[in-house]
């Protein structure tokens, strides 16, 4: 039976109408035609009450149950939805939805029906369900799919099974949020998974007792956990490589760890999968997708502990990581296009030029301690929320490091990465060249040298406070920072003089950098003891510093420095899209051309930023 092919004219009245939808409901939703005859009776009615209470019922079949979002078409004389709303306050349209909505969950005969129509009136304002209403949807979706497995039982329908999934999952969610005890879930379950009904629907069901779990006894979720044992080690079905990797593996290992079962077959299944895509993939294009594939291999395979196939996958990992190129797309900002943008960046040279002219070296070094030419994080105040492109939140996301490593994108990660390159775009445009012109001008007419900053911090700035240690054998020795940084900053000044003072001089940053990234992080480390917070990590067998980045990321760095610091820092130094200086330098990843004027401005900027902090003696009693 196909909505087009009704008679409408044979019905004399709407209620004869509901009466034939009672009796062909299963009929026509097995083509999920329902909807359809709904709109061809709304432009057949000859009547405007007909023809509104036709657009009701279509209403009522395209509301989704399971959003969490009340039903939008009753409401009150404000037009929007509400949490709370009583009948007396309902629009004049509300009322009529409202009224259509009860008479029909009250007079239809078909459970399919019946549970969808009380299960909306649940989901109207306080003030107008009860818990009548779910209680009501509960049974008759307990009907529902009653009728749907005799049905089905005669003659198989995608779109029956579908129905059929739809409702058990609306009849969970009604238990779990009413703590339905009279319902027998498990029993329910056990009917539908005892059914010839095919894997995908018996998985689905699966994944339903994962969701909510609280619902169902052990004895349910050994009932699940044998349709993947017996569709995957039974059977040996491998179909869907795709969904037995991202989708059923990863529930049938969850079931597993639930009832302290071993699991490492799913791994080893799960690794395996991935391996051999890898080894069938001839498209070298694709290269960064098979990194990431082998990534996943190795950490299932690890968990599997077959370490014959996991040298497998470390071996073709490292064979493909070299040949990976990833795409790029380039986009031009031009004057003429973005003018104001260009004049705002004119603006940051001309104001570096003007400091130059008539500020002193003390008072430039002040300047660039409070970070006033910095972008502020308070740009980036709700985070990646405003920034993070919608598309990122249904795609799975692959980032590479330096040396082309692959790491798994997530939610966290994603936000982090568009953060740190919406940051890195404000910095190229509006600090980058300030500091740029303000350096460069600044050393070539003598206003900023390497004698006069090592002063300012030796002076002006904690920095340069002796500070005592005990040696080995307990003798008190007198230490300076100063004596550690001077090194690095005279190195890196005095390159930036030999390039200003010869065209063919090729300048190398390559020791000022290395110098100083390593001594901003025992400078840190030592600001951060000082200040009796947590510079250590425990690990398995001894207790290790952390490292810049993990010195960065700790709750006293975050205590003690503000939020434009926290930034700042994040970006020089940290590993999740930030440049990640520390690290690339300690581990050799950067090339010649990675050690670049701009990287060492930006340190000494941050030895500065360090700088404006300090420390309050209090003398204690004994």
């Amino acid at each position: 039976m196909k909505a087009s092919e009704i008679n409408l004219e044979q019905f004399n009245s709407i209620k004869e109408f509901y009466d034939f939808i009672d009796i062909h409901t299963l009929m026509l939703e097995k083509k999920r035609d329902l909807a359809n005859l709904w709109v061809r009776y709304r432009n057949f009615a000859t009547t405007e009450e007909e023809r509104e209470k036709a657009q009701f019922e279509i209403d009522y079949l395209l509301h989704y149950l399971l959003d969490g979002r009340f039903f939008p078409l009753v409401h009150g004389k404000t037009g929007k939805a509400e949490k709370t709303c009583t009948y007396p306050d309902l629009s004049e349209g509300g009322k009529k939805e409202f009224d259509h909505l009860l008479y029909r969950a009250n007079s239809s005969k078909n459970p399919l029906l019946k549970a969808k129509f009380y299960h909306i009136l649940w989901q109207c304002p306080s003030g107008l369900k009860n818990r009548q209403y779910a209680e009501s949807a509960a049974i008759n979706y307990v009907e529902s799919i009653d009728l749907l497995i005799n049905q089905l039982s005669i003659k198989t329908s995608g779109d029956l099974l579908s129905i059929m999934q739809q409702d058990f999952e609306n009849l969970t969610a009604l238990c779990k949020e009413l703590k339905l005890t009279e319902i027998d879930l498990n029993g329910i379950l056990k009917r539908l998974l005892d059914e010839n009904f095919p894997f995908y629907v018996k998985e689905h069901l699966a994944s339903l007792v994962l969701k909510y779990p609280t619902l169902f006894s052990k004895e349910s979720l050994t009932l699940c956990y044998s349709v993947y044992e017996d569709h995957f080690w039974k059977d040996e079905n491998r179909n869907d490589p795709f969904l037995i990797i991202h989708n059923y593996a990863p529930n049938a290992i969850k079931f597993a760890q639930r009832l302290k079962k071993d699991h490492k077959k799913w791994h080893r299944l799960i690794g395996k999968l991935h391996l051999d895509d890898v080894k069938k993939e001839t498209d070298r294009n694709r290269d960064w997708l098979s990194l990431n594939k082998l990534l996943d291999a190795q950490n299932n395979l690890k968990k599997s502990g077959n370490q014959v196939l996991l040298k497998e996958a470390e071996e073709l990992y490292e064979k493909i990581r070299p040949t990976v190129k990833l795409g790029s797309t380039s986009f031009s900002i031009t004057r003429e296009s973005h003018q104001h943008l260009f004049e705002y960046r004119d603006s940051r040279i001309d104001l570096a030029k003007k400091l130059i002219k008539e500020v002193t070296s003390d008072s430039i070094y002040a300047r660039l301690i409070l970070g006033i030419d910095f972008p502020k994080a308070a740009a980036f105040k709700n985070g990646a929320n405003d920034i993070v492109p919608d598309f990122f939140r249904g795609v799975q996301t692959v980032f590479f490091d330096i040396n082309g490593n692959a790491t798994k994108g997530s939610d966290d990660l994603d936000d982090k990465v568009v953060l740190m390159d919406s940051y890195q775009m404000e910095l190229d445009f509006q600090t980058i060249p300030f500091l740029y012109e303000l350096f460069t001008k600044g050393i070539e007419s003598g206003k900023l040298n390497s004698k006069n900053l090592i002063e300012h911090l030796a002076y002006k700035t904690w920095i340069g406070n002796p500070y005592f240690i005990q040696d080995q054998q307990k003798r008190d020795r007198i230490k300076s920072w100063i004596s550690l940084l001077a090194p690095g900053i005279h190195e890196l000044f005095s390159q930036i003089r030999a390039s200003q003072a010869s065209h063919t001089y090729q300048p190398s940053f390559v020791l000022a950098i290395d110098s100083l990234v390593l001594k901003i992080e025992g400078l840190l480390r030592f600001f951060l003891y000082q200040s009796g917070l947590k510079t250590t990590v425990a690990k398995s067998k001894k207790i290790e510093s952390m490292t810049l980045n993990q010195l960065v990321e700790s709750d006293g760095f975050k205590q003690y420095f503000d939020e434009d610091d926290q930034l700042f820092f994040e970006y020089l130094f940290g590993g999740e899209r930030g440049l990640d200086i520390r690290n690339n330098v300690a581990h050799c990843f950067y090339d010649d051309e990675n050690y670049h004027i701009m990287t060492g401005i930006l340190i000494i900027c941050s030895l500065l930023r360090i700088s404006k902090y300090n420390f309050r003696w209090e003398k204690k009693k004994n």
